[in-house]
Parts: structure tokens; C-alpha cells; sequence
């Protein structure tokens, strides 16, 4: 949020443990959510890709409309998009609606922000896939196309961090970019919200 008064060892540290920090309390407050309503056993494996589709199909247009795929090269959301859509049928279930949610980017620095949250997602998918081929039945591991998406370069998130600390944003540039990352965590909590059944809040 704007107004936040760096501590020492922010005001040193590069882009993504900035980000990281600023954005740390949404980030575990979805965790939360996810692991109670989504992780237990059985796993759940249907209604997280719900909430994932439902998050990134508002996400990932407003992301293409800003011109993402230009800031970075290689970026693909659509992608994600289609391979939820695949594990969606492979679970006999329809995409769920998009949510009546529009961001209109006005600058590079939200998109930068924002990107930084969609991707880093990667990262707690790759541990979701083990979850899923531990605990999962055999039909919710043939619907991993999603937890196991890589674009076409298994360096894309070290790429993308790279190019972060090459930006190095910093006061109101970053605080700019801090709000596209919270506006990601908003759309997922939002989606968590809706899709959740009201035993598992």
C-alpha cells in the first residue's frame, strides 16, 4: 500500500524480495484458505483448479490487453488457460464463470507487479503436482496439465526475476508495482471466496 515506510533491510534488498515482502500477508492469507478447503484429505483437486480458472480468466485478458507479452517475451497466460480448461474436462466439470472483475492497467510497473504474482505461482504448483501423484485418484492425476504447465523455457521464472532487478522500481514506481501484485492476490481470494463451499470457510 502506499505510504509504507521501507525498513533497512528492504529498502537493500532486489525487486522480488520487496515484493515478496509486501505482499507476504495476502500471499499467506490465500495459502491458508487453499490448504483448508483444497489440500485435506481426499484432495481436492476440482475445486483448486476452480478457483484457478475462475482467477486467471479474469487475470490473464487484462494482462494480454496490456500489452504483457511485449514486457516479456515468451509469456503465455492463454496457455495456462487452456490446459486448466483441458484438466476441467478430464474432470467432467464445465469452466467456471468469469468474475465480474476488470483491471485496466495504466502502467508498466502494475503489469510488472502483476506478472510477478501469476508466475510465481509456478512455483507452489510444481509442489501441488507431488500432492496430487501422492494422494490423488487416478483420474485427478491425468488432470495435471496445470500444476505441471511450462512455458517453452523451463527458465522462465529466473528469467523474470531477473529482469525485475534489472528494473530495480523504487518509490512510487514500486509502490506501483506492488499494487498489480496485490490486485492478483485480490482476484484469487476473490475466487476463493466464491467457489468454496461454505463447510470449508
Amino acid at each position: 500500500m502506499a505510504g509504507h515506510v521501507l525498513t533497512s533491510r528492504e529498502s537493500q534488498a532486489g525487486t522480488r524480495l520487496r515484493l515478496r515482502a509486501r505482499t507476504a500477508s495476502l500471499h499467506a492469507r490465500l495459502d491458508r484458505i487453499i490448504e483448508a478447503s483444497c489440500l485435506g484429505e481426499p484432495l481436492h483437486l476440482l475445486r483448486l483448479l476452480i478457483i484457478h480458472h475462475a482467477a486467471l480468466g479474469s487475470i490473464v485478458p487484462d494482462l494480454e490487453y496490456a500489452g504483457a507479452a511485449r514486457l516479456f517475451p515468451g509469456w503465455d497466460g492463454r496457455s495456462r488457460l487452456l490446459a486448466l480448461e483441458a484438466d476441467l474436462a478430464e474432470l467432467r466439470a464445465d469452466p467456471p464463470r468469469r468474475l465480474s472483475i476488470e483491471r485496466l492497467f495504466q502502467s508498466e510497473q502494475e503489469v510488472w507487479g502483476a506478472l510477478y504474482a501469476v508466475e510465481g505461482s509456478r512455483l507452489g504448483n510444481l509442489i501441488l503436482l507431488g500432492k496430487v501423484a501422492e494422494h490423488g485418484d487416478d483420474l485427478g492425476r491425468r488432470a495435471t496439465r496445470f500444476l505441471a504447465h511450462h512455458p517453452e523455457e523451463a527458465v522462465a521464472w529466473p528469467r523474470l526475476v531477473a529482469r525485475l532487478e534489472t528494473l530495480d522500481y523504487r518509490g512510487e514506481d514500486f509502490e506501483t508495482m506492488v499494487r498489480g501484485a496485490e490486485w492478483v492476490f485480490g482476484v484469487y481470494l476473490m475466487s476463493a471466496e466464491r467457489h468454496l463451499s461454505p463447510e470449508r470457510r
